[in-house]
């Protein structure tokens, strides 16, 4: 059955002027749990020469972007690779077999973070320098204006950045991917430069490999280092000395990796080193109610979605909606699933926060998640009615495999 909609315009460099020609109808072409292949087919285009997509993906594990990378730098390939991770949009820009720019909306990516790492100012004079910033002067500009950079210097910093992103972008172990490629010529950014692949890429399967290996004794960024009792810093390089003054067990090592402004990997690699000669011990996150009612709810809104997609091919979302909204109300100990139920059919997580307030013992946990089990559990067989027994039986694995047990603990 051809499944037709209409949707947004596909994601482009915001730096770019909007062009029409990119709403129209659209057949899905593929589908996966977290990524939709859409094609046009109303026949209408309206760009002269219009981006075409040569790849694209979901990243499964830092190997993903690297080896894309290699795909596009051995094949001579020249366009636009866009990485999506939940936290940032990176844009790399390769000519035929050279990287031409790069850009990155992730603050550890930003030009005064990377001058920092290099060594070339400290925090202190870029934060005394960005004071008297005006919004439409850039801050490499200003610098050379108060004599801090030489130009010549500033093109290097900015060539070091574009760098940084690339090496940034191989770590992504979550997200997807797009290269796009045109007939037209683009118009260059602001800053280009001409760096060739062939170094690069050794040097980014090496922070792969590295991080890799470092996440064996510090495998989350939420871990919270802690400085053991009676460390001397003493005989210490300057990045140890200044990561071990935020290991206070209440930072996590992504916070020190912000407030340090050295970045993950450095960061990680200095945590590493500190808890292999016993210097810290890495705690585990104690998680607000906020924070655990909205991990604990993601996968159970996931599976609702899921299921309100797949009804929509079949039957009626609505009256799905309203058999749960039924359910929760005809039992009193189901309050707050039905305090927590909003008009589009998810969970809200406000309500169950204020119960893991109010009584965030173990066992409430766990009749939290029983309850959250049950709950989808009935939406799964309201909605398998009018399912095909083929959709049902999918739709069924994939609502299994989704809400694995887990074991969250609220501090």
């Amino acid at each position: 059955m051809e499944r037709l909609e209409t949707v947004d315009p596909p994601v482009r460099d915001p730096a770019e002027p909007d062009r029409p020609g990119r709403d129209g109808r659209y057949r899905t072409v593929f589908r996966t749990q977290d990524l939709v292949l859409l094609q046009r087919i109303d026949g209408a285009h309206e760009l002269e020469d219009p981006e075409r997509v040569l790849m694209a993906g979901e990243i499964l594990d830092p190997h993903t972007i690297l080896e894309v990378i290699n795909v596009i730098a051995s094949s001579r390939w020249a366009g636009i690779l866009h990485i999506h991770s939940g936290d940032a949009h990176r844009i790399l820009g390769f000519g035929r077999g050279v990287l031409r720019y790069a850009r990155s909306d992730h603050p550890e990516d930003r030009l005064d973070k990377v001058l920092v790492r290099a060594g070339v100012l400290k925090p202190s004079q870029l934060e005394g320098v960005m004071r008297g910033i005006r919004p439409d002067q850039r801050l490499g500009e200003l610098l050379v204006e108060e004599e801090m950079l030489e130009r010549r210097q500033l093109f290097a910093c900015l060539r070091d950045q574009m760098q940084q992103i690339l090496l940034s972008s191989v770590l992504v172990e979550v997200g997807c991917y797009a290269f796009l490629v045109s007939s037209r010529d683009d118009m260059p950014p602001d800053a280009t430069a001409h760096i060739p692949l062939q170094q690069l890429l050794l040097d980014a399967a090496e922070r792969v490999d590295r991080l890799s290996y470092y996440q064996r004794l510090v495998p989350s960024l939420d871990l919270r280092p802690e400085v053991e009792a009676g460390v001397v810093m003493s005989h210490l390089d300057s990045r140890s000395r200044l990561v071990l003054g935020y290991c206070d067990g209440e930072r996590s090592v992504g916070e020190i990796a912000s407030e340090s402004w050295l970045g993950r990997f450095e960061t990680v690699s200095t945590v590493y080193d500190l808890v292999r000669e016993k210097r810290v011990r890495l705690r585990s996150p104690r998680r607000t109610p906020d924070r655990a009612a909205r991990e604990i709810l993601e996968p159970f809104n996931e599976t609702l979605q899921d299921i309100y997609r797949t009804v929509a091919r079949f039957g009626d979302v609505d009256r799905v909606q309203q058999e749960l909204q039924a359910w929760v109300l005809e039992d009193s100990e189901r309050e707050v699933l039905a305090q927590s139920l909003n008009g589009d059919g998810l969970l809200s997580p406000e309500p169950l926060a204020a119960s893991l307030r109010t009584a965030g013992t173990r066992h409430h946990q766990e009749a939290l998640a029983d309850a959250l089990h049950e709950l989808t559990t009935f939406a799964l067989f309201s909605a398998s009615l009018p399912l095909p027994r083929a959709e049902e039986r999918e739709l069924a694995r994939r609502v299994q495999q989704r809400l694995r047990p887990e074991d969250p603990e609220v501090g």
